[in-house]
């Protein structure tokens, strides 16, 4: 899946010259924990969310009380990000974007390599959607395992294919054996994230009932194609 599929394409955005207290009345309203900032122009500028927020003065008891405790003063950009009553005086310049077609899991490493819940999607310079976390976990949720033909043949050749296709395994350094919807890896990978990553791959197939990984790890590069167990083949029959 692409950004396009699974979007908020409704964007409710301001202006840099809104108030910090209407852009958290217009959150709170539609709740949402963030919201693009454009120009006249409707060009992106900014990024407000409730981060940014967090650190107001108003949510301060010396705020309300004439700061009675001596504290030391903040530095000036902090003081204004916490005083100033302008949105582009509050929101955080640098934004994260992604297009239409940014596929899922690049969008989910963005937000993680960013420390970001949102990013907005961009065609050219105008934004056309939001993706946020909980996007992506709808898509967690409504994943559907593919479809395979029926038989322990059809779970082994889908086996293979996810192996080598999702895995990056070598065809010739590995082999499947199922039998009653038990499948079996075996054969050689370079290191234990393979392993596991193959384990997962193939329980995933739908029909497959259970996986004994046989993979083994060998440190280095892999030899040239080797002949693996007749018991394999014999398995299949």
């Amino acid at each position: 899946m692409k950004a396009k599929d699974i979007m908020t394409s409704r964007v409710i955005s301001i202006t840099p010259d809104h108030s910090v207290g209407d852009a958290a009345r217009i959150m709170l309203a539609n709740r949402i924990s963030g919201l693009p900032v454009c120009d006249s122009e409707h060009r992106l500028v900014g990024m407000l969310t409730e981060g940014d927020l967090l650190q107001r003065a108003e949510l301060s008891p010396s705020f309300w009380f004439g700061r009675d405790q001596p504290t030391a003063a903040p530095p000036t950009d902090d003081y204004v990000k916490r005083h100033s009553w302008r949105v582009s005086d509050v929101m955080s310049r640098h934004v994260v974007t992604v297009n239409e077609t940014t596929p899922t899991d690049r969008i989910a490493a963005i937000m993680v390599a960013n420390d970001v819940n949102r990013v907005p999607v961009m065609r050219g310079e105008t934004v056309v959607g939001i993706v946020s976390r909980q996007d992506l976990l709808r898509a967690v949720a409504s994943y559907a395992p593919d479809e395979t033909a029926t038989g322990d043949r059809a779970l082994r050749r889908a086996i293979l294919e996810r192996l080598c296709e999702d895995v990056s395994l070598e065809r010739e350094l590995i082999d499947v054996a199922v039998t009653d919807g038990q499948a079996f890896l075996w054969g050689q990978v370079t290191d234990e994230a393979k392993r596991e990553a193959a384990g997962a791959a193939a329980a995933s197939v739908a029909g497959v009932k259970g996986v004994t990984n046989r993979l083994r790890v060998v440190a280095g590069e892999l030899p040239s194609p080797m002949r693996l167990p007749v018991l394999i083949e014999a398995t299949q029959q």
